[in-house]
């Protein structure tokens, strides 16, 4: 039963590695897709971008009620 229950517990770990070290190329950066990468960045600027416009908006709302 205690062996059952290793066997259970070894089958649901997770191990999360380095894609890096496991190239046998001398290039690490092969197998990045730069499409990939553009439309990574490119989501995170659209966030800072609509972070960014609701902070000014809440700033000329706040300025316009003080006057």
């Amino acid at each position: 039963m205690a062996e059952r229950s290793t066997s259970a517990m070894a089958s649901n770990q997770v191990i999360f590695g380095d894609r890096r070290r496991r190239t046998s190329e001398s290039e690490g950066a092969a197998d990045i897709n730069p499409w990939e990468l553009m439309r990574g960045i490119w989501a995170r600027k659209e966030i800072v971008l609509m972070t960014f416009l609701a902070v000014l908006a809440l700033g000329i709302f706040w300025l316009s009620t003080l006057t």
